[in-house]
């Protein structure tokens, strides 16, 4: 009976030290590959800190509504499920007291909840972070002087209406846009339905350059047709499917935010707040976004097919 009782509690020990450590990757925006960069880069902190203090550690992948109720619930359910700590990748600010408080009680407990991509207001994180806005701007300034030579080109300018403010942060695009010249700015689902449906518009401008912010005006993968008079193409976002125009070459570059490094550097806050002695020490950090060109192309694709592994 005592050999029995023995080994029954080696294989519960057993099971225990298998599973390891988990931490809860909640996120509000699943369908999307900024989602899936953004876990990537999770789990290979997890492993890369693990490894570091003879750990194993998962990354549970939760997702859930962008609601703050639905939110608070998460956290509540791996903070009483036994995780170490959770991270929330958000692709818009979001503002609720109840899931300030929520965020804020469970860092006092010693359970880590950091955020991603945007901010919870009013909230405290254990860590947090976002794309640096002014290296965006800058980065996509850059672009625009490259590919427009000396002269200042006028911005043809494309949104896709209630759309997250992307790489330039809130209220940037109207920021950046003040320091441009705007030829027009317009809001559509799709650039290549509102190019047919208004080519005879397009077809009056002189030199003009084509800038759109989000990557979702692109995502039916349409053609556009060719434009002598559009001087350049640049999206101020990211998504796999981009490298369809760049092979066509329609569009010439992109900026958009490092999800990968969203990921990575929240779980690492996290883990090495679990198993580091050092006392905690909450940060923001601000990376730069990711810049690539047409003839980055194969690197880009390559890029997106490591992120949205899982």
């Amino acid at each position: 009976m005592k050999k029995l009782l023995l080994s029954l509690i080696a294989s519960l020990s057993a099971c225990v030290l298998a599973a390891g450590d988990s931490v809860v990757f909640l996120s509000c925006s699943d369908s999307s590959p900024a989602s899936s960069g953004a876990y990537s880069g999770a789990r290979a902190a997890a492993k890369t800190i693990g490894d570091k203090y003879g750990k194993k550690v998962s990354v549970r992948y939760e997702s859930v509504p962008r609601d703050a109720d639905a939110i608070s619930a998460a956290l509540s359910k791996a903070y009483v499920g036994g995780a170490k700590g959770a991270a929330i990748f958000l692709a818009e600010d979001l503002s609720s007291k109840k899931l300030s408080e929520a965020i804020d009680s469970l860092n006092g407990r010693g359970f880590p909840v950091s955020v991603a991509g945007a901010q919870v207001l009013g909230a405290k994180p254990f860590s947090s972070v976002a794309t640096d806005a002014a290296k965006a701007r800058s980065a996509l300034d850059s672009e625009i002087r490259r590919l427009g030579g000396s002269e200042k080109i006028p911005l043809f300018c494309v949104r896709v209406k209630d759309s997250p403010s992307g790489v330039l942060g809130p209220g940037g695009i109207e920021r950046f846009l003040k320091a441009h010249l705007v030829l027009k700015d317009v809001q559509t689902a799709h650039y290549s339905v509102y190019a047919a449906e208004n080519a005879v518009e397009i077809m009056r401008f002189d030199t003009y350059g084509l800038l759109i912010f989000d990557a979702s005006a692109l995502s039916d993968m349409a053609p556009i047709a060719p434009d002598s008079d559009r001087k350049f193409a640049v999206c101020a976002d990211g998504a796999p499917y981009l490298v369809y125009y760049f092979a066509n070459g329609f569009l010439d570059s992109c900026v958009f935010e490092d999800y990968f490094g969203f990921g990575y550097c929240v779980l690492r806050d996290i883990c090495e707040n679990i198993y580091s002695e050092a006392v905690p020490n909450p940060s923001r950090t601000l990376i730069a976004p990711l810049v690539f060109k047409r003839e980055d192309s194969e690197k880009f694709s390559e890029l997106w097919k490591e992120w949205m592994r899982r």
